[in-house]
């Protein structure tokens, strides 16, 4: 079954959500290393965004930086949670914006591959060969919600450095399903 919808592009009138990308993507660089993804501290975070998500009623759960690498410009198609399901987060993109963000299904009689994180969390993973895309988009320097409980990928096509900065929020001290998410910021959709 595919699913209708995987994104959602925002307009927040936002120049920036960090307060300066270059020094947070830098760190990113340094620290991710070759598993391409950096915990952002809260305290990179623009402190009148975080104040604009407060009056949504919604709070930080996690801040994360994905690297994709001029040198290895695809990520795994992956899940980026420990668990499948309605996840859904913010990604705001810093470097180039010619990039596509594909989402897949597992083929019938496939199965993911789980896979242990350096922290001790499960990562799930698919080849090729075991999924059918079920859809595409560009993501550019609008904020996007995307959803990240089901299998995707992340195709660099510029030959630069692109960083991904991805925010999951929380309402009611739960996390925010794509519809949920698509709710809340409908006076900015695109």
């Amino acid at each position: 079954m595919a699913v209708e919808k995987c994104y959602q592009k925002l307009n927040l009138n936002w120049p920036d959500i960090l307060k300066d990308w270059e020094k947070t993507t830098e760190l990113c660089k340094q620290e991710s290393g070759i598993h391409n993804r950096w915990n952002v501290p809260f305290e990179h975070v623009r402190p009148d965004f975080i104040e604009f998500c407060k009056s949504l009623e919604l709070t930080f759960i996690q801040v994360c930086m994905f690297h994709t690498h001029l040198f290895n410009n695809r990520h795994l198609i992956h899940i980026d949670d420990s668990s499948i399901g309605d996840f859904a987060k913010l990604n705001w993109v810093y470097g180039s914006n010619n990039a596509d963000m594909v989402w897949y299904e597992l083929k019938d009689g496939h199965s993911m591959t789980i896979m242990d994180r350096p922290d001790g969390s499960l990562h799930y993973t698919a080849r090729d060969k075991d999924v059918n895309e079920i859809c595409r988009t560009q993501i550019d320097a609008n904020p996007t919600i995307v959803k990240t409980g089901i299998l995707h990928t992340a195709i660099n096509h510029s030959g630069e450095d692109r960083f991904v900065c991805q925010i999951w929020l929380a309402k009611n001290n739960k996390p925010c399903t794509f519809n949920e998410l698509v709710e809340i910021f409908k006076d900015y959709i695109i």
